[in-house]
């Protein structure tokens, strides 16, 4: 979700020769400025505060007909949902020290959505034969359409009322009026006898290297772009197509190009650079965002930088440059602070994605939640080792494929050790932590896995010409880090490689 912040400087004061100018509290509004739509829940109009030396903020929402709990908030980053059609008034009061208490009150109008529509009574998936094409049309028999309604399509990025279907993919439109209220429906398409479920189905890493994992199995693909040492993330759709590829910072289409900025403006700003780095672990994790009635199209690049610390996302848009994608806001900061470390999994009980990381310094883990209204910040729990030096904050953070339990790793010198948690997924609660000691560094720890099942773990430990390379496999069953450690075996030991990253593959292997 795109949240602007606006600063106004409206005074000063003179101290001998230098000039000091005092921020004036104020707010921004952006956000969906609608009523909900249907069964989706709708999207939160956000209020964002400004201001210099504020010590606490308290907005009034003016909207009586919600729950006295939601009608204030304490943040200076607020959220309220409008049920309801009309012009409200929204009031901050905004306290600092030695000064009276600031009120800035602005006018909000909640405003209506397009004509109701659903494709094929309410269907959610279709299937045709090779060959054969589909059309589809969101008011398909009705003649009372406005005509100053306006179409977005994904993934073909058309711009017409209706269009033919002819692949297996998601199939959705944005029906947007004049007021920039919205509604969306998606169908998917499916081909008699073609499988899907294949978002990880294309790796690009290392040195131009890459992997498809066609019909479940491998082979190495050499059209890669990406020339980077650690960190990169990939993502298709349910199909396998490719859509995206990043190493944190440079964002390539499915035909290896560099992904478009929709305002130019912004490549310029960020010098056409995410804040990712080359030499961070976990440099970039791609995270879709969850769509009510649409397909996905949205996606948020998390990016980890070893140099700055800074935490930060950039936002993509799939149906921009006719499907190939477009970088809507790049590089927005949401901590600084954070290690290399940054790790996601799904909620299964609303298909909200939790991204986690963990602070540089400290044993803080730092949770973020992903939904259908953008990033919103979630709760810290100190758990665990801390993580005091640099090396010690290059270690991979992973969940389990079945988001059971998340690892990890804290690389020495002097020491290796690797914890373990178990996870759960619906209410973000870490439990039963497991220290297990891997041994003295070098070789040094880095890479962690789960088995598809989550009873094993799997670890990599890189050596440095004197030691060697390591892959260690414990069974994690019983959360006790005596019992655990007896489970160890070694796969391997070898000099002649630099063993790194583990990741779970669509084949079921690692």
């Amino acid at each position: 979700m795109k949240i602007l912040g606006y600063v106004f400087f409206l005074g000063f004061t003179l101290f001998g020769s230098r000039t000091v100018w005092a921020q004036s509290p104020d707010f921004t509004v952006s956000g969906r400025k609608c009523i909900p739509e249907g069964d989706c829940g709708g999207d939160s109009t956000v209020f964002r505060g400004t201001g210099a030396g504020v010590t606490a903020w308290l907005w009034n929402f003016g909207d009586p007909s919600a729950p006295g709990k939601e009608q204030t908030s304490n943040r200076q980053t607020a959220r309220h949902l409008y049920l309801q059609l009309g012009q409200y008034t929204v009031t901050l009061t905004v306290t600092r020290p030695n000064k009276p208490d600031s009120v800035i009150t602005k006018k909000v109008s909640i405003n209506d959505l397009p004509l109701r529509f659903e494709f094929f009574k309410g269907k959610e998936d279709t299937t045709i034969c090779p060959g054969t094409k589909l059309l589809l049309d969101p008011y398909e028999g009705m003649t009372n359409v406005p005509a100053n309604l306006k179409y977005s399509w994904y993934p073909t990025g058309d711009t017409t009322r209706t269009i033919l279907a002819d692949k297996a993919k998601c199939y959705s439109v944005e029906v947007k009026n004049d007021s920039g209220c919205s509604r969306n429906d998606r169908i998917n398409v499916k081909i008699c006898g073609e499988n899907d479920q294949q978002q990880a189905a294309k790796w690009y890493f290392g040195a131009n290297a890459g992997i498809e994992f066609k019909g479940g199995q491998p082979s190495a693909v050499g059209d890669g772009k990406v020339n980077t040492p650690e960190g990169v993330s990939a993502i298709s759709d349910k199909q396998g197509n490719l859509l995206f590829y990043t190493d944190g910072i440079t964002v390539y289409d499915k035909d290896g190009k560099p992904i478009r900025y929709r305002n130019p403006a912004d490549s310029v700003r960020v010098s056409g650079k995410l804040g990712g780095s080359g030499t961070s672990t976990q440099s970039a994790l791609i995270v879709p965002q969850p769509a009510c009635r649409g397909c996905e199209t949205i996606y948020y690049i998390f990016t980890t930088n070893d140099s700055t610390q800074q935490l930060s996302y950039t936002i993509i848009d799939m149906r921009g440059n006719k499907g190939k994608g477009e970088i809507v806001e790049p590089n927005i900061p949401l901590h600084g602070g954070s290690t290399e470390r940054v790790s996601s999994v799904q909620n299964p009980k609303d298909s909200t994605y939790w991204v986690v990381t963990r602070d540089t310094g400290s044993n803080v883990y730092r949770f973020y939640r992903v939904t259908k209204n953008g990033v919103v910040e979630g709760p810290t729990k100190a758990l665990g080792l801390p993580s005091p030096t640099k090396g010690q904050a290059e270690g991979y953070l992973k969940f389990s494929n079945n988001g059971k339990k998340i690892a990890l790793i804290v690389p020495g010198p002097p020491r290796n050790y690797v914890e373990v948690y178990d996870f759960n997924d619906t209410t973000g609660a870490m439990r039963n932590k497991v220290t297990i000691d891997l041994g003295p560094s070098p070789p040094t720890a880095y890479g962690v896995e789960f088995s598809p099942d989550g009873t094993n773990m799997f670890v990599s430990l890189t050596g440095d010409g004197t030691t060697p390379s390591q892959l260690i496999r414990y069974n994690v069953e019983n959360m006790d880090s005596t019992v655990i450690t007896l489970t160890k075996v070694t796969l391997d030991s070898t000099s002649r490689e630099k063993f790194g990253a583990l990741q779970y593959a669509p084949d079921g292997k690692i």
